[in-house]
């Protein structure tokens, strides 16, 4: 996803810069350059071999995330149109799942959508996650993972971003759009960390989008085009543009998660 990309390495002798090729998420070969930097600053070149073989302590720092790269996987994710089999179950997703979050909050005035969005949002990160992995089909019964893994747990992380979320909007808007954006991982954390509360994931979020917040909102904002066209027509259009919003934030949990802390 980055433009720069650096090996921190251990106990290697200083030498050069070498150039790898990496698999991106299985959908195209980039040819990347990969300066490898030893703890004390030392610039050094170990083949690739030597670094599978010695299996070194090293991380991937990616920078500078390219969102029109990001946006091409999430179309690609989705079969790379609005009409393919992937893209129209995807939107399938989104309408069933929103057509019960409103069912539920119409059944049960003032709390009944805080019963479910929480649960239901895990399934929504839940099949777009794998789909971003696995390449997975979608499966529509995974909306209920939320329900089935840990429904006290997706309950409450819904209802406490929601909370927190509302409580940082009374200081004014924009702490509240900040807050937001600071917990909204918080589920695909859940999802690689089944063992964490709710506290725990978004605690994990916020420590993940230190550093991210701007770059998700900008990510956002690249999508105004597409709810413009796509609130037209009585707003029809906006169930295309949905699942591509969705995948789009799951290529971005993707990109994030593998990024150093802000320190």
């Amino acid at each position: 996803y980055g433009k720069n990309i650096v090996f921190t390495t251990k106990n290697l002798d200083a030498n050069t810069t070498v150039s790898v090729t990496i698999d991106a998420l299985g959908y195209q070969k980039k040819e990347f350059t990969i300066s490898v930097v030893e703890n004390d600053g030392a610039v050094v070149t170990p083949t690739v071999d030597e670094l599978i073989y010695y299996n070194w302590d090293y991380y991937i720092s990616f920078t500078d995330v390219d969102r029109a790269e990001l946006k091409a996987r999430a179309r690609a994710q989705l079969g790379g149109g609005i009409f393919q089999n992937l893209w129209m179950m995807g939107l399938a997703v989104c309408l069933l799942i929103g057509l019960m979050e409103s069912a539920a909050a119409g059944i049960i005035p003032g709390i009944g959508a805080l019963l479910v969005v929480g649960p239901l949002e895990y399934g929504m990160a839940y099949i777009f996650l794998k789909q971003a992995r696995d390449h997975q089909p979608v499966q529509l019964g995974d909306m209920f993972r939320g329900f089935q893994d840990d429904f006290g747990g997706t309950f409450l992380i819904g209802l406490m971003t929601s909370l927190f979320t509302f409580l940082w909007s009374l200081l004014f808007v924009i702490p509240g759009i900040v807050k937001a954006y600071a917990y909204s991982m918080a589920y695909y954390i859940k999802l690689d960390h089944p063992d964490y509360g709710w506290k725990a994931c978004i605690d994990e979020s916020r420590r993940l989008m230190d550093g991210h917040k701007w770059e998700k909102f900008v990510l956002d904002l690249s999508f105004l085009g597409w709810i413009i066209v796509g609130s037209l027509c009585l707003g029809i259009g906006m169930l295309w543009v949905t699942p591509y919003m969705e995948a789009a934030n799951a290529q971005f949990y993707e990109y994030v998660r593998t990024c150093p802390s802000v320190m």
